[in-house]
């Protein structure tokens, strides 16, 4: 069983198998399965985890309880 969210190829050619369920963009939005992304930048080409996993925790403290 595969699962996708784009079930159609840049290339136009079929995914394979059959689609068994569709959920409409607009019906997860209606439903609240969005929230807002806060989106902060983390460049380190030496230790990449490390700098995201501090700009985590960084950010977390910004946020409260």
């Amino acid at each position: 069983m595969g699962f996708t969210a784009t079930p159609f190829r840049e290339d136009g050619r079929h995914v394979g198998g059959s689609i068994a369920y569709v959920y409409p963009l607009r019906l997860a939005q209606q439903n609240g399965y969005f929230a807002r992304i806060n989106y902060h930048s983390v460049i380190d080409l030496a230790d990449t985890d490390r700098s995201v996993a501090i700009a985590a925790i960084a950010l977390g403290s910004r946020c409260g309880p």
